[in-house]
């Protein structure tokens, strides 16, 4: 079997049958479908019994507890039997053709370790919205369908790390001993960047496969500021301490410090700092930064940013947080003068 498609499933009830639809109908069966019901107090477990139910030869369902998205991911992996694990969003959808497409870039490259493709975001009407997935993209540095290792093309540690645009070998999972952080949010990063560098084959496609749906009430865009900051910050001390006990930690300390800067600073930060946050939580991220490096300012990635963002990460770095809240609502209201 070649594809493991897991779906975990929490509070999704009015989204997740054309979740399940868009893998279903696609026509292909090297496949199984592993629904992981983690605990959802809607009716998803029921969705869930009845779509094995209709589909008793595809898809599986595995009923638990409330663990949280990591943890119904990792069940899910327990469970999977197929050579590659795909990670699909029980909100989300993925492409018409989109598991043809990845079955034959995998043949074509000869089963390489990880397969990367596009996403594109898509909002409940349907409509696609034209906004880039992340900020930090590898996308103009890697070359697409060349088989790569990490340590060939170190700037894949700078890409968007979501574990739905990626398909990755079981083994690699478990021949490492890699599962999702539990009870964290921002897990993706954690997994993603060990994942990458555990993979001795790296291919990138270019089709946007994978369709994330842009909602309210999201884990992605839920709100709690103090979480947010308190999971990110550990989040990337995993992800250092896994580096250091690899021996890793030297090769890529540059690209895995421009990518906390990117998710503290850039992402979280002004988060924060738009949602009125308090300086000391603002400053509590620029202090985790600097202590995973001291003079991250003067990291040659950052000349992956463009001005506008390097200059937010200098007015962060010296905790100038008023200025730039002053700047963000002149530029508000500059926007807002032009729609009239």
């Amino acid at each position: 079997m070649l594809l493991s498609v897991i779906v975990p499933v929490y509070k999704v009830e009015i989204y997740l049958r054309k979740c399940l639809d868009s893998v279903l109908q696609q026509g292909f069966s090297d496949m199984e479908l592993i629904l992981v019901d983690d605990g959802s107090p809607d009716r998803c477990g029921e969705i869930c019994d009845e779509y094995a139910g209709l589909y008793p030869s595809a898809a599986v369902v595995v009923h638990q507890g409330n663990q949280g998205l990591g943890g119904a991911r990792n069940a899910g992996i327990g469970r999977a039997r197929g050579r590659y694990i795909f990670f699909v969003d029980g909100d989300d959808t993925i492409a018409e053709g989109a598991l043809g497409t990845i079955a034959d870039a995998l043949r074509e490259h000869d089963y390489p370790d990880m397969l990367v493709f596009g996403g594109c975001l898509v909002g409940q009407d349907g409509r696609v919205i034209p906004e880039r997935l992340g900020g930090v993209l590898a996308d103009s540095f890697i070359p697409c369908g060349e088989r790569l290792s990490l340590s060939q093309a170190k700037e894949l540690l700078l890409g968007f790390p979501s574990a739905c645009l990626r398909v990755v070998k079981r083994e690699v999972y478990a021949g490492n001993g890699i599962q999702f952080p539990e009870g964290l949010w921002f897990e993706d990063n954690a997994t993603v960047l060990q994942l990458l560098a555990c993979s001795g084959s790296i291919v990138c496609i270019d089709p946007p496969l994978y369709h994330y749906l842009q909602r309210e009430g999201s884990i992605t865009k839920s709100g709690g500021a103090e979480r947010r900051v308190r999971d990110i910050v550990e989040v990337f001390e995993i992800i250092f301490n896994w580096y250091g006990r690899r021996g890793l930690l030297d090769e890529y300390r540059p690209l895995l410090v421009v990518k906390a800067v990117h998710e503290m600073l850039v992402v979280q930060a002004v988060m924060a700092l738009l949602a009125g946050g308090p300086r000391e939580l603002l400053g509590s991220l620029v202090e985790a930064v600097e202590k995973l490096d001291k003079d991250y300012l003067s990291n040659p990635y950052l000349a992956r940013f463009d001005r506008k963002t390097r200059m937010k990460i200098r007015l962060l770095a010296k905790r100038r947080f008023r200025t730039l809240a002053a700047i963000f609502r002149v530029t508000a209201l500059i926007k807002k003068a032009r729609k009239r």
